[in-house]
């Protein structure tokens, strides 16, 4: 892989990571402040995991649930932080 041996674009790749799961955590505590920092970072965790999961496999030509079924888990990580 080419980007395996490009430190320029592992480091613009890394900070837009970082910055995307900032965005979230900051999105997640402005709607569930009780919740825990763990919590923040778990959710966060599974959350971009799917958004990955989904961008990854998009070539492989899936069937339109896996898309659902991905929206679903992100909205079943969500409930756990309605108290």
């Amino acid at each position: 892989m080419e980007s395996a041996n490009n430190i320029d674009l592992q480091t613009k790749m890394k900070n837009l990571f970082v910055y995307f799961e900032y965005c979230l955590k900051h999105c997640l505590r402005s709607d569930y402040s009780n919740a825990s920092e763990q919590m923040f970072n778990m959710l966060s965790f599974g959350i971009i995991s799917a958004c990955f999961n989904i961008d990854s496999s998009s070539t492989l030509a899936l069937e339109s649930s896996y898309r659902s079924d991905a929206l679903a888990v992100a909205k079943t990580l969500l409930k756990t932080l309605e108290v």
